[in-house]
């Protein structure tokens, strides 16, 4: 008689709650619109590592942000530029108001244009996100 042992094994990480970067990646709104209600109600901490994540962001995701009984809704193209986005929301700046932004390139000429929480719709130059990224690591790093 033979006997044949099945093992099943587990992955712990199919069983453990996805990331944000993973849920703003794979389309899943739901876990991004939770995320992004705590964030600006300054719950989860936004860390340096979230600012370096450069993989795109599902088509499907839209950032929604709610102030003061107003919803306002985004497109961003990288998981870096939504958490930028969520602490420029959180801190009621923009993009513009941070850093100097290159008004006389056609890509900044008009008012959304060159907005971390419109790089969907307006690619951010490779050097304008490079400039905000460095922006908001210090006051992380700075924070912590």
């Amino acid at each position: 008689m033979k006997i044949v042992v099945v093992l099943l094994l587990l992955c712990s990480c199919a069983t453990r709650p996805a990331g944000i970067s993973d849920a703003l990646v794979n389309g899943r709104q739901a876990e991004v619109d939770e995320f992004s209600a705590r964030v600006l109600a300054r719950q989860p901490v936004i860390t340096i590592e979230m600012l370096d994540d450069a993989r795109k962001v599902s088509r499907a995701i839209v950032v929604r942000v709610e102030l003061d009984g107003q919803t306002a809704q985004y497109g961003v193209d990288r998981v870096s530029d939504y958490f930028m986005c969520l602490l420029e929301a959180r801190e009621r700046t923009s993009t513009r108001r941070l850093i100097e932004t290159p008004t006389s390139d056609e890509k900044c000429g008009s008012e959304d244009a060159c907005e971390v929480c419109n790089s969907l719709t307006y690619p951010l130059p490779a050097e304008l996100r490079e400039e905000l990224r460095r922006y908001w690591r210090t006051r992380i790093g700075a924070s912590r």
